[in-house]
């Protein structure tokens, strides 16, 4: 699970790095990591005369990983904050690991964001499940066969679809199929996954449309993984 928000503008160090917002980053990623400069690429529009200009530039900044013992990780900067995590559990536990600090982030001054995501990516590895076709709906099952795409001449090396739909006032990409963990090299296993990217690149300036954004890719995405897989791979996860 992923989850991002891009801030529309810079934020400034003494803001992102003060000491509230670092101790409650730490109350779920307690392995602090050294701080990195960075250059980000910013843009200011600039109102003159009934004309808009724009003005781009290079601005330095600062940032920041901290993990926990499980190597899930919050990135923290000045123009964005990303949440992943690897072992996940439920969407409640995990969102309550972002939303406290976006709500310490607005109280110190004006903050929007121009762009936020949340994304589930499913890896049916090979070498832990061997994924199987009855697994998924026929649709997704047909991407795991490679053989009649398979000569001397033509050796398929990822074989991946690309589904987009509205959600409201949302994007949600989906892309599945056999992602090839040796890419470039020819597929020589049957590695699956399901990639579910869901985002809104309209202005959020509030905790509580931020939240309803979240919620409703993660609602969407459920629904759209709940109809790729059968029975069949409920049972499997559900034994797991």
């Amino acid at each position: 699970m992923i989850i991002r928000l891009d801030f529309m503008n810079y934020i400034e160090s003494n803001v992102v790095f003060n000491e509230k917002i670092q101790q409650l980053i730490q109350r779920n990623f307690s392995r602090k990591g050294m701080q990195q400069i960075i250059k980000f690429h910013t843009m200011d529009l600039i109102l003159d005369n009934d004309k808009t200009t724009t003005n781009k530039d290079f601005r330095e900044g600062l940032q920041q990983e901290f993990k926990d013992f499980q190597d899930n990780k919050l990135i923290i900067s000045n123009k964005f904050l990303i949440l992943t995590i690897n072992n996940y559990s439920r969407y409640e536990d995990e969102i309550n690991k972002i939303l406290p600090v976006f709500k310490e982030l607005m109280s110190n001054g004006d903050l929007m964001l121009n762009r936020v995501g949340i994304r589930y990516i499913n890896i049916f590895d090979d070498n832990k499940m061997k994924p199987q076709k009855n697994y998924f709906n026929s649709q997704i099952a047909s991407f795991m066969d490679t053989r009649n795409r398979n000569n001397e001449l033509i050796k398929p090396i990822r074989v991946m679809a690309l589904n987009q739909y509205n959600v409201d006032n949302m994007r949600l990409d989906f892309r599945y199929g056999q992602y090839n963990k040796e890419y470039p090299r020819p597929i020589n296993n049957t590695s699956f996954v399901l990639d579910y990217d869901c985002y809104s690149e309209e202005l959020i300036e509030n905790c509580e449309d931020l939240e309803r954004c979240i919620l409703q890719g993660h609602k969407a995405i459920q629904f759209l993984f709940e109809d790729s897989i059968t029975d069949k791979l409920r049972k499997v996860m559900n034994d797991g």
